[in-house]
């Protein structure tokens, strides 16, 4: 099963895989690539680090698109319509994590993230993503592939 996790900044996409992924799962997690990768920062990272980490990011996508045989977690908080279509194509889930944007914003100045995380979360929040299928009404996060409702209050709990 193909997962994938949208949200602004700040949401708890990379908490929320944490808590339901399972050993063996691939999780394709930009910011951590990152830092595999030689990045100093958790987020933020910049220059040859930061392309090799989308490059990386790709081609893992690539794979996953192109079938597994194991369950696989890809966090993209903005994909384009291309690559949403693709993940459409291949049966993808996406669950969508929207916390509110007060919270995203308290948890980036809470967490000290890079400057210019502020606009992004903003950005999100004003023009969110177009997902077959979501509405960005409350504050909840719906998986289309269940019948599973969370208020995002309990998931930030859990964080």
């Amino acid at each position: 099963m193909i997962n994938v996790i949208i949200g602004p900044p700040c949401a708890g996409k990379t908490t929320h895989i944490s808590n339901v992924k399972h050993d063996g799962d691939v999780v394709v997690d930009f910011d951590q690539l990152a830092l595999a990768l030689g990045s100093e920062v958790s987020h933020g990272s910049e220059g040859a680090v930061r392309s090799v980490a989308f490059a990386c990011r790709n081609a893992a996508i690539d794979e996953i698109l192109a079938g597994l045989d194991s369950n696989s977690w890809i966090i993209h908080s903005r994909p384009n319509e291309e690559l949403l279509q693709r993940y459409v194509e291949a049966g993808a889930a996406f669950t969508v994590i929207s916390p509110g944007l007060d919270v995203c914003l308290e948890r980036a100045e809470g967490d000290g993230r890079p400057e210019g995380t502020e606009e992004i979360i903003r950005d999100w929040y004003e023009n969110p993503p177009d997902i077959p299928g979501y509405t960005h009404e409350g504050n909840q996060a719906y998986n289309h592939r269940t019948p599973l409702y969370a208020r995002l209050t309990e998931i930030a709990a859990r964080a």
